[in-house]
């Protein structure tokens, strides 16, 4: 999952703000604006105004595309550091797994086959040859229960490291798309406040 593409759409967001509060075409919020800055309104002044406004549309959306793919870039090296996080953490249990249960199968083989040495070594010399093989056949198949039941112990101890890291990797993803949403906002109000900020600024200068 790529979470930067779930951000918000900057640059087609932007425009469409800046366009519904300030319209090139005279409307009452561009009127305002060259009210509130004395601007003549003839048809050179419009003329200059919608130049003015065009071009710094324009470079307000090159400049917020390149802040978008900035921030999109250290967005996804934030989602690659997460995910190898998580791969390193599964092979980290996996193998403390793995490492546990091998032990503990270690030490029940050992404990079983010194049992049934022992005991063959105290009764084989009374024993016939059918028990000997009876008793060697009842050892053999109480290692391949042991082996059965560690297996089993071995399966139950992943599945449920796999639930537990998902539960964990999920609110870990969810909480990062929170955050690259938020900054991708901020992003979008910075940009939309600094070009406020510099059409006041030209208008300024135009209408002197």
């Amino acid at each position: 999952m790529t979470m930067t593409l779930m951000c918000v759409p900057v640059i087609a967001e932007s425009e469409n703000i800046i366009q519904k509060h300030l319209e090139i075409t005279g409307s009452p919020a561009a009127v305002n604006l060259i009210n509130t800055w004395g601007l003549d309104r003839s048809a050179e002044m419009r003329r200059r105004w919608h130049s003015l406004l065009t071009k710094q549309l324009a470079k307000k959306r090159e400049e917020l595309f390149e802040s978008q793919k900035r921030l999109e870039e250290q967005l996804r090296k934030e989602e690659d550091a997460m995910f190898n996080q998580f791969r390193e953490e599964r092979g980290k249990e996996d193998v403390s797994i793995n490492k546990e249960i091998d032990t503990e199968w270690e030490s029940k083989l050992r404990e079983l086959t010194d049992r049934y040495e022992k005991d063959m070594d105290k009764k084989k010399k009374k024993m016939k040859d059918s028990d000997k093989k009876l008793m060697t056949i009842q050892f053999e198949n109480e290692k391949k229960d042991l082996e059965a039941t560690m297996r089993s112990k071995k399966e139950y101890k992943k599945k449920t490291m796999t639930l537990r890291l998902r539960q964990k990797e999920q609110q870990q993803t969810a909480d990062l798309v929170r955050k690259q949403s938020h900054l991708m906002l901020e992003m979008l109000a910075k940009e939309q406040q600094e070009l406020k900020a510099e059409l006041a600024k030209e208008i300024n200068l135009v209408g002197t």
